[in-house]
């Protein structure tokens, strides 16, 4: 009978060989996100040769368990090589750099995304915009979904070395945000919600938004619809849509908004490391937007300077 390997590490079963030993995959995981963060601690809390063959001993003495990973052949250096290819292949789709600060990645990439919702919801010449049904603005909803995570989330996944269910954790929670937001960005200038193929909604009429005539005659479920989402409507024109036209909200400032979002933390299922990796990628991106701002200032008042003296002068 062929028995299944075990993982040299901890001693589970184990899928295959990752980063050159054979181990599970929550042990590939740990060393992973070891090599990834840069994490490893030189203080050392035993005498070296815990046990790890039990998952609450494994989590009990990561030193201990990363140098076992060490010790049995898995090799930083393989890490490194595939976290590369891996981010060099999705980033290169997006036509990105690993030099770009991550907000200017996310600029690029949403100028990619709406490069392919102009294709994918192609307006056609002369035609005047009409108002929506929620049949129509539901089909376009799912299609713009699958644009924002190939286009779009797919940035923020290949960031950051969490496991892929913390990350599927954090895209779903984002994305209904994310649409809200965006919706609202698309259509500040507007007294209505702006759907990408070029048609509308109006918040202050959703009856017609949500009577189906094939399906409701009197309208009764439309009246039912609207009466309990028309609050979310009204909340969205006058509050979100509103403000942003008020403050006169940029690209920047909307991505940086979203980029926030993404990287949210609390959340019911989210663990420590997801945690953690969330507040260093909000500081990071606050740091790149103070250092943007400062950058922006500093050519501004050397420029005011220049020209200050050159009238002194002359």
């Amino acid at each position: 009978m062929k028995t299944s390997p075990t993982c040299t590490v901890c001693g589970q079963s184990a899928g295959s060989c990752h980063f050159g030993a054979i181990s599970c995959r929550a042990c590939a995981a740990f060393f992973r996100r070891i090599v990834v963060g840069k994490k490893m601690t030189s203080v050392i809390r035993c005498d070296g040769n815990c046990r790890l063959d039990t998952r609450v001993l494994r989590k009990l003495c990561a030193s201990c368990r990363y140098e076992r990973c060490l010790k049995v052949g898995m090799k930083s250096s393989e890490v490194m090589a595939r976290i590369l290819s891996n981010r060099g292949a999705g980033l290169g789709v997006l036509g990105l750099s690993n030099e770009t600060s991550f907000l200017e990645q996310m600029k690029r990439a949403y100028w990619t995304l709406e490069e392919a919702r102009k294709k994918s919801f192609r307006k056609e010449e002369n035609r005047t915009p009409s108002t929506s049904n929620y049949k129509d603005a539901n089909s376009i909803c799912a299609m713009d979904i699958n644009l924002i995570h190939k286009y779009f989330t797919s940035l923020f996944r290949l960031s950051t070395s969490t496991d892929n269910d913390q990350l599927d954790l954090l895209s779903n929670q984002f994305l209904p945000a994310f649409k809200m937001l965006d919706g609202g960005f698309r259509s500040k200038d507007s007294d209505f919600c702006i759907l990408l193929n070029g048609d509308y909604v109006d918040p202050e009429n959703m009856g017609d938004f949500y009577s189906d005539s094939s399906e409701d005659e009197d309208n009764s479920a439309a009246d039912t619809v609207k009466r309990i989402l028309e609050p979310y409507w009204k909340k969205f024109n006058h509050g979100l849509k509103k403000h942003m036209k008020e403050i006169q909200l940029d690209l920047s400032e909307f991505l940086f908004a979203s980029a926030l979002i993404f990287w949210d933390f609390g959340m019911c299922g989210q663990s420590n490391e997801c945690v953690e990796i969330c507040r260093e990628m909000r500081t990071k991106i606050i740091i790149d937007r103070i250092r943007k701002k400062f950058e922006i200032a500093q050519r501004l008042f050397v420029k005011s300077w220049r020209n200050y003296t050159g009238s002194s002068c002359g």
